[in-house]
């Protein structure tokens, strides 16, 4: 991780000094940097990080790690002298871990680099001395100054950070700033209220407000990819979204936010929060949302969101959970277009089909027994723990139904039955209880 955070670094002293990250200029900083370079700019990167006004000219190095720490930096406490001296002051030699020069190297700091292995695989905890990675001072500092390229949300007291990385510093340097010019009290306010519990939750929402930043081709953002760790605690587990998939992502919430200007949905009519974050909102179950267990299944959901699926199961799981607590709309808001929009972003144009089909099958069959006493015929589909439990209550539905209609194609799928038993209850759950955006 410290190659990303030496490019970031890189690209933050170049618009610095020069205003640009022009190639002649990117050179231009490596050879500039030196011990009066350093003091110079040593406290730049931090100054970013932290938000300006956190760091002043005068701040010791014990002050700054402690700024750090608080953000989540496990750095070390009770350090004396000023930030520049940990990059002159060097008295070890060896090889540079990251260019391979012999000479003068400085042992690896977390107020260097976060980590050493595997940037939020591992955490934050540094090695012990003696298996610690070693610098030059040119890398040691590049590597600092890309805390600069390190962005942080909050919720619930964690801290989400976010680094991007590409090979190409064009991309890299417009995914960083698209992102930096995101309102941080706008958006951690946001997920305060919405997201107490759900840290990929907090991943989709960066993401989506990222998107609503993009203008003109994104197509760069196949380049890019986005780290994310969240770090309440000293180590912990953080991820990676491949630029494809970020791409698409991007692309899916921006598709959802252009509807917010269609006429056809009535969104924000009493300026609660924007779509489509009503329908994440509507995924959670009645209850503390203080407690995990209350957004728990729709942290699921969002987890396979940021893998390229849409768990459906998971859906219906919280759809019946909210109908066993007595909510009156137990699917969730605009369910059917934000899956559809998902499903078009990533190209799964056959998914999407067997979407359209299942679920207008699951909205007619649901219309048929609306009002009757075989709405209880949802729970014993939902209740079906195989693939002949559920043939067997479709064909009892259908048998008092009086329906003629030959259903077997649409559910011969036995491999995937698990989900088209699911689109199959959202539907019919739509259709009984009109809480979603209705119509097939």
């Amino acid at each position: 991780m410290f190659d990303v955070s030496y490019k970031n670094g890189l690209l933050f002293l170049s618009s610095k000094v020069y205003g640009d990250i022009e190639e002649d200029h990117l050179k231009a900083i490596v050879e500039s940097v030196d011990g009066d370079f350093i003091k110079d700019h040593v406290l730049d990167a931090p100054s970013k990080y932290l938000g300006g006004s956190n760091v002043l000219g005068t701040i010791t190095m014990n002050d700054l790690n402690f700024k750090l720490r608080r953000t989540g930096y496990s750095t070390a406490q009770n350090v004396q002298g000023m930030p520049a001296d940990a990059f002159v002051n060097i008295t070890e030699k060896g090889i540079c871990s990251r260019c391979g020069a012999l000479g003068p190297v400085i042992g690896n700091t977390a107020t260097i680099c976060p980590a050493e292995s595997e940037w939020g695989k591992g955490g934050l905890c540094l090695s012990p001395p003696e298996r610690r990675l070693h610098f030059c001072q040119k890398c040691a500092f590049l590597i600092y100054s890309g805390m600069a390229g390190t962005f942080r949300t909050f919720i619930k007291g964690a801290n989400m950070r976010v680094m991007f990385d590409s090979s190409s510093y064009d991309s890299l340097w417009r995914a960083s700033s698209t992102f930096a010019d995101i309102d941080r009290g706008e958006l951690n306010s946001l997920k305060l209220t919405i997201i107490p519990n759900g840290e990929f939750e907090a991943v989709l929402f960066a993401i989506y407000d990222f998107a609503t930043r993009l203008t003109g081709n994104t197509t760069y953002l196949e380049q890019v990819n986005m780290y994310y760790s969240f770090s309440a605690k000293p180590c912990d587990d953080g991820g990676i979204i491949q630029g494809s998939t970020l791409h698409k992502l991007a692309r899916f919430f921006y598709s959802t936010n252009e509807l917010r200007e269609t006429d056809a949905i009535k969104i924000n009519e009493r300026g609660e929060k924007p779509f489509p974050f009503q329908f994440f909102m509507s995924t959670s179950v009645t209850g503390d949302v203080r407690k995990p267990e209350s957004s728990r299944l729709r942290n699921l959901f969002c987890q396979g969101l940021l893998n390229k699926k849409v768990d459906f199961p998971v859906i219906t799981e919280i759809a019946f959970e909210k109908k066993r607590k007595g909510e009156g709309y137990p699917v969730p808001a605009f369910y059917k277009i934000v899956i559809a929009k998902y499903l078009e972003a990533f190209g799964m144009s056959e998914e999407q089909e067997n979407f359209r089909r299942l679920n207008g099958f699951g909205y007619s069959l649901g219309k048929s027994v609306k009002g009757t006493n075989l709405e209880g015929f949802t729970w014993e589909i939902f209740r079906a723990r195989t693939f002949e439990e559920m043939l067997e209550t479709m064909s009892e539905l259908q048998l008092k139904l009086g329906n003629s209609q030959n259903w077997q194609p649409l559910l011969l799928q036995k491999d995937n039955w698990k989900t088209t038993k699911a689109i199959l209850l959202n539907g019919m759950l739509n259709a009984i209880h009109q809480g979603g955006d209705g119509g097939e």
